[in-house]
């Protein structure tokens, strides 16, 4: 019966015969409470826009130090970043890596480094072990820069984080120079 509705019959309460009984009736109840646990995960998901004012100020991984006297940043200091996917540790929208849908990293590997993005694929958000696709680049200098190019900007993924990824890739090539040396 309908929500407000008159109230059901002494003959519509009774069991019709094509219900399912027993181990049946509760895989149907199981099944409906499973979508119902689906359209909530998938309601959960926001937009970046509306998860970022939430996120910048109360963040665990927000690093926050006052500068003492006269700085170009005021009373408040630099705002950085330790979170995983941030490809430059500024706490800003474009670089965060946790409300951003593509976001590019890179960590470095005991020879070269490795380009971290997230995945695209639906099917994959809700796995966090499979949400990142992991491409390590071994090769001299010029060659891991233009891997990087092609992987941020070329196929349109993040062109606007290509610069800040060159850098980060220039920083550690340096340090593993100088390691060597």
């Amino acid at each position: 019966p309908l929500v407000g509705g008159p109230a059901p019959t002494a003959s519509e309460t009774r069991r019709s015969p094509n219900l399912p009984r027993g181990r049946a009736r509760r895989r149907g109840r199981l099944a409906a409470q499973f979508a119902f646990a689906a359209a909530q995960v998938a309601m959960a998901n926001v937009s970046a826009e509306l998860l970022w004012p939430m996120v910048r100020d109360t963040s665990c991984f927000a690093v926050k130090r006052k500068v003492p006297g006269r700085s170009g940043m005021g009373k408040a200091g630099p705002r950085f970043t330790t979170e995983p996917n941030n490809v430059s540790g500024v706490n800003s929208f474009k670089y965060s890596g946790l409300v951003n849908a593509k976001t590019v990293s890179l960590e470095e590997a005991e020879k070269g480094v490795t380009l971290v993005k997230k995945v695209r694929k639906a099917d994959r958000l809700n796995k966090p072990n499979k949400m990142y696709n992991k491409v390590s680049l071994t090769k001299d200098f010029r060659r891991v820069a233009s891997a990087i190019k092609k992987e941020t900007g070329d196929n349109f993924y993040r062109p606007d984080l290509t610069k800040a990824a060159l850098a980060k890739w220039s920083l550690i090539h340096k340090a593993q120079k100088r390691g060597k040396a």
